[in-house]
């Protein structure tokens, strides 16, 4: 969702509007601020400030059920735009600002008081001249006279005179379309009695810089703004001060363009900011635990839509310090990855794992299912005791006897009532050779069956000691602890609390490492998620099948947002 705010104020909104935006991606609202376009009653002063603009804005997001949404405004549009934002910041996604109008003294004066007459002395004196020598003092309370005057022709002559002065300066060069509307009484009275209302009382502000005082409160927000080098109207003098505020947003400077947003370069400027504004982000959980991440991962989004966010996990990959155990749980990395969302000011993501991924996922959802937009899981692993014996105690023998030998006989005989907690005394024994010996025996045990076909890169990775001990540590640590969860059922007795989030669970038929038996139990569970088995397949996400089906689930997932 994207919310279009005009100018003027007193501008109203067209359908022409909503050309900046990619109609299959954005919804699209066009609001009519108070006593404008639609709005009525027409030009109306009463109860008509910048703050209850800002409310009607609010209110108009809680009735449509818009959780949040871009903000995009032009002229007086970015000033509401920023003030909004700065209001609400925790409901602004991105913002889009063109012509850029703060509302100070100094740019009133410039286009009001004289300043533009040394551009525009044609247009300018016609305005001028409207106004008797001893009231031009001040031109913008002169002009509030008459357009608050108890006779309406005098109204509508000074607002004729308004409007056509900022028509006929809002282009490059002269749009002839553009100057007749200050001809439409009915158009020009709105525009003009509102602009002057505003103006006159200084945006209802409380000191003459308040938009660049309380920049910081939305510094965090992802910004464009686009300026014209020849804006008469809002001179470029103000986009500079605001960037200058606020380095952290993208400054468009368009060489050959005045004013308007129908100039043509300053259009495709504001196209390309909100192709940009699309990116939607997604967090990735990798495997293991212990298995880290690699750009590689990027290759199931569509890098044009996704803003992807890789996370190594505590003691995986290059988080550190490596292979760590202490405050090393799976509410430590729930809150790791809340925390991870909060710092990169995303109010929302979708959630993408696999193997132990969907089992972090799965729990992180739970723990706050109001900040994911969609699921894609893969080689579901909910941690149960038939789980773990399954691939750790005999289970996948049957299928791969010579692989598990190698990794059964590495400890003796009188040892093997449990091969977990056997593995778990090495893998912290105080001797580091113990150590890695019994990591790189846990990890080839993996890496042997993970695919359909044996993967000898696949398999190479056990012989990567600092690789192999973060793998086996951190996985072992895990399940001798039972993920620290309070049941061995504990994913599947909280579903409720995601049943609503919209799911893809992509299994192989023939997983070893996280057999199908998994995703049946939670598929069960959770009729309305969308499971998709890949009958020639294996565990790893590289199966052709398998990855074949996340990238299809991804696109899926876009033609949901907005």
């Amino acid at each position: 969702p994207v919310v279009f705010l005009h100018g003027g104020p007193g501008g109203g909104t067209s359908p022409n509007n909503r050309r900046f935006f990619d109609p299959e991606f954005y919804r699209i609202v066009l609001f009519d601020q108070r006593g404008a376009g639609k709005s009525t009653p027409h030009a109306c002063l009463e109860e008509n400030t910048t703050w209850d603009l800002v409310n009607d804005i609010e209110k108009l997001r809680e009735h449509l059920k818009i959780p949040e949404w871009q903000v995009f405004g032009g002229s007086w549009g970015s000033t509401l735009a920023l003030t909004y934002s700065q209001s609400h910041p925790d409901k602004v996604t991105g913002l889009v600002l063109r012509g850029i109008f703060l509302i100070r003294k100094k740019e009133i004066d410039w286009f009001y008081e004289g300043g533009a007459a040394a551009i525009y002395p044609d247009a300018w004196e016609e305005f001028r001249d409207l106004i008797p020598e001893n009231e031009r003092g001040s031109l913008v309370d002169a002009y509030h006279k008459r357009l608050n005057s108890d006779n309406l022709e005098t109204q509508y002559a000074a607002a004729r005179a308004w409007t056509k002065w900022e028509m006929m300066t809002a282009h490059l060069l002269p749009n002839d379309g553009n100057i007749q509307k200050a001809e439409d009484d009915k158009f020009s009275l709105a525009f003009a009695r509102i602009e002057n209302h505003f103006f006159v009382n200084k945006a209802f502000f409380t000191s003459d810089s308040h938009l660049l005082d309380n920049i910081d409160k939305i510094r965090h927000i992802k910004t464009t703004i686009v300026q014209g080098r020849y804006d008469v109207v809002c001179p470029m003098i103000s986009a500079w001060d605001l960037h200058k505020a606020w380095p952290e947003a993208d400054l468009k400077i368009v060489g050959d363009a005045g004013h308007s947003a129908n100039e043509p370069g300053i259009a495709a400027e504001l196209v390309v900011a909100n192709e940009k504004m699309k990116a939607f982000p997604v967090v990735f959980l990798h495997g293991g635990p212990g298995g880290g991440t690699s750009p590689n991962n990027r290759r199931f989004f569509d890098p044009e839509f996704y803003r992807i966010v890789l996370f190594d996990q505590r003691g995986a990959g290059k988080s550190t310090p490596h292979a760590c155990l202490e405050e090393n749980t799976t509410w430590d990395l729930v809150n790791d990855i809340e925390k991870l969302r909060e710092h990169l000011k995303i109010p929302e993501w979708q959630v993408f794992g696999g193997s132990w991924g969907s089992t972090l996922a799965l729990t992180y959802s739970q723990s706050h299912p109001d900040k994911v937009t969609g699921l894609v899981l893969r080689g579901i692993f909910l941690i149960r005791k038939k789980e773990i014996d399954w691939f750790y105690e005999g289970g996948a023998a049957a299928i791969y006897p010579d692989a598990w030998e190698e990794f059964r006989d590495l400890i003796p005989e009188n040892e093997r009532g449990s091969l977990v907690d056997a593995y778990h005394k090495r893998l912290n024994s105080d001797d580091l050779e113990t150590q890695y010996a019994a990591a790189r025996a846990w990890t080839k045990w993996e890496m042997m069956t993970a695919h359909l076909l044996p993967n000898d890169g696949n398999i190479q990775k056990a012989e990567d000691d600092k690789f192999s001990l973060a793998f086996a540590r951190i996985e072992n640590h895990y399940f001798v602890n039972k993920a620290f969860f309070t049941s061995d059922s504990y994913l599947l007795e909280n579903i409720d609390k995601i049943r609503h989030i919209k799911t893809t669970i992509v299994q192989g038929r023939y997983d070893v490492v996280c057999p199908m038996m998994s995703a049946w139990d939670l598929h069960k569970a959770w009729p309305e998620a969308d499971l998709k088995i890949v009958g020639d397949a294996g565990h790893s996400a590289n199966e052709p099948g398998i990855a074949a089906e996340l990238v299809v689930a991804n696109e899926k997932m876009k033609a949901l947002v907005g």
